[in-house]
């Protein structure tokens, strides 16, 4: 006759644990370089929980000044970001005699709008 040679309870399966809901996060970097700058991003957009599309999130600023570059990079609701692309597209040209230091102090202000 066998004999049960364990002595004690058989050890419990651990519990499977659920995953945690993943964050939404766009990557974003900014090189200063002796000639310019350069600025990158992913450009993976969530749709909703479970699609992705591809599109940019850096965009260079239609200005009706030639001489001035602008550059925007955006990350969170994509509705909001165009709406703050076309806002400033507008303040900007109608400011056509800003430097970098006055457009930098009216944006810190929340005067350009």
């Amino acid at each position: 006759m066998l004999h049960n040679t364990r002595h004690g309870p058989l050890p419990r399966k651990p519990k499977p644990e659920r995953l945690r809901k993943r964050r939404h996060v766009t990557i974003a970097i900014g090189i200063l370089c002796s000639d310019g700058i350069i600025l990158c991003a992913d450009s993976q957009e969530s749709v909703d929980e479970y699609s992705k599309i591809s599109r940019p999130k850096v965009f260079e600023l239609n200005l009706l000044d030639d001489g001035v570059k602008a550059v925007l990079a955006g990350a969170g609701n994509s509705v909001f970001i165009d709406a703050l692309r076309s806002k400033l597209e507008s303040a900007l040209d109608l400011a056509p005699y800003l430097t970098c230091d006055s457009l930098a102090s009216k944006v810190s202000k929340g005067g350009i709008f």
